[in-house]
């Protein structure tokens, strides 16, 4: 009923608000400095006094339950700090191939990571909690991959563990005929020797079939994906860490 709801909303204000002045001085930290810690370091001291003073929980009763809310804050804090890093670095990623500004795409990703914890937490009598978890967090990461266009992670990251694909090769070293066909691609950061060239810094998407499916990044930005037959491919020699 509406008493339940606004229970609900008080309950996720409490729990929320000392969250949001966390990550909140994290961001003011590149501002301030250390004193962005006094963000919710003001927050926590005017709850610990409502609590003891202005509640029916009395001083003792009142300090355990500031305890519990501070542990509380913490432990929300360190779970939910994986996700937001992870949206960060997909914000900062210079991949030519967002479906949206990247800007845009990590705001829309927090408020998805936002929305479906504060869906989850509300009570809910018809259904069983974990279905809805589940459904909100496959939910969740569906639209996250979408507005990142990281569709192609997790088969990208099998072509990379059996080897198949997705590999960053220091060099490559084509025959006359593969030098021709990059040559006419444009790009510039080849060295030619004799009836050979050899070709740095590239992606092997897929080595599957009779192509190499690959990706260089040119002169001037940007990231072109083209395919060689194999026996125009001499040598390759693949890039360990770094």
């Amino acid at each position: 009923g509406p008493s339940q709801g606004r229970n609900f909303l008080g309950i996720l204000f409490w729990f929320a608000a000392p969250l949001i002045s966390i990550y909140a001085s994290l961001v003011f930290y590149f501002f301030w400095g250390a004193a962005a810690i006094a963000l919710p370091g003001f927050l926590f001291i005017g709850m610990l006094f409502f609590l003891c003073r202005k509640s029916a929980f009395g001083r003792w009763k009142g300090f355990k339950e500031w305890v519990f809310l501070v542990g509380a804050t913490i432990a929300s804090g360190a779970l939910i700090f994986s996700p937001l890093t992870v949206i960060f670095k997909l914000s900062v990623s210079e991949s030519y191939d967002f479906v949206y500004p990247s800007w845009l795409a990590g705001s829309v990703a927090v408020l998805i990571i936002i929305s479906a914890n504060i869906l989850s937490a509300y009570p809910e009598e018809r259904k069983p909690y974990y279905v809805k978890t589940f459904i909100l967090g496959l939910s969740s990461l569906f639209l996250i991959f979408w507005m990142f266009n990281k569709f192609d992670s997790i088969p990208m990251t099998v072509m990379r563990i059996y080897k198949f694909g997705n590999i960053s090769a220091s060099s490559m070293v084509l025959d006359s005929y593969g030098c021709k066909v990059v040559d006419s691609l444009g790009f510039k950061n080849i060295n030619k020797k004799d009836d050979m060239c050899v070709m740095k810094d590239v992606v092997l998407l897929s080595r599957l079939g009779d192509e190499f499916y690959l990706e260089v990044s040119k002169e001037g930005g940007g990231l072109v994906r083209f395919t060689l037959p194999h026996d125009r491919v001499v040598s390759w020699s693949e890039k360990i860490g770094g």
